[in-house]
């Protein structure tokens, strides 16, 4: 049993950035991805995007190839949002409309990301979704459409929110105890779900879903 993570764009489309510096989703979900790959090796297995993927197109059609090229028993893609509104802050996953297994490794890492970072982050409680139009880009849609691993596209918080975006910034500056609390409450949440997931796996539970 195995998961494939993805952090989510790419170097050279490093997707949202915190206001005023260059701190970018990719910058954060690779250091998270790498951390998550170390503690849960050989049961996850973090995917560095190559340097040569520019366009969002060449990096969806990456991600998609690799995840359908062997077995996995699942697929997450870590990413964080943005929105206009400074006050709102949760953990949204989202799943195809056509996986049950999807819908289920969604709401594992939707609620133990959620647990795991509340004590730090004041948020709402966690969005488990399949309307992706509704909160996020098309593209992710695609992804999930075209992946044929149960498939989870996971945003961790909103850069927009002044606490995450200042947890964040400590986070890769690595100079702060909080900071570094911060990416280690997020690292168990990714891997507490991802466990709660291949328990359920191993238990036969999902035979089943599709």
């Amino acid at each position: 049993m195995k998961v494939l993570l993805f952090a989510g764009h790419s170097m050279m489309n490093g997707g949202k950035q915190i206001d005023g510096t260059k701190i970018s989703e990719h910058i954060v979900t690779s250091r998270i991805a790498y951390t998550v790959d170390r503690l849960c090796h050989p049961f996850v297995s973090y995917m560095p995007t190559p340097r040569g993927l520019i366009t969002p197109s060449e990096y969806l059609d990456w991600r998609i190839g690799l995840a359908n090229s062997k077995h996995y028993d699942g697929v997450v893609d870590l990413h964080y949002n943005s929105i206009t509104d400074e006050d709102v802050s949760s953990v949204i996953s989202f799943y195809s409309s056509n996986s049950k297994g999807g819908s289920i490794l969604a709401a594992c890492l939707g609620n133990s990301v959620y647990e795991a970072v509340r004590p730090l982050v004041p948020m709402k409680p966690p969005v488990v979704t399949d309307d992706v139009g509704r909160y996020s880009q098309h593209s992710r849609l695609a992804f999930l459409a075209k992946t044929r691993p149960w498939a989870c596209v996971l945003e961790l918080g909103f850069f927009t929110h002044p606490w995450t975006a200042n947890l964040v910034k400590q986070y890769i500056s690595c100079k702060t105890v909080d900071g570094a609390d911060y990416g280690a409450h997020v690292v168990f949440g990714i891997a507490d779900g991802l466990l709660d997931f291949l328990r359920i796996l191993s238990s036969g539970e999902h035979d089943e879903l599709v």
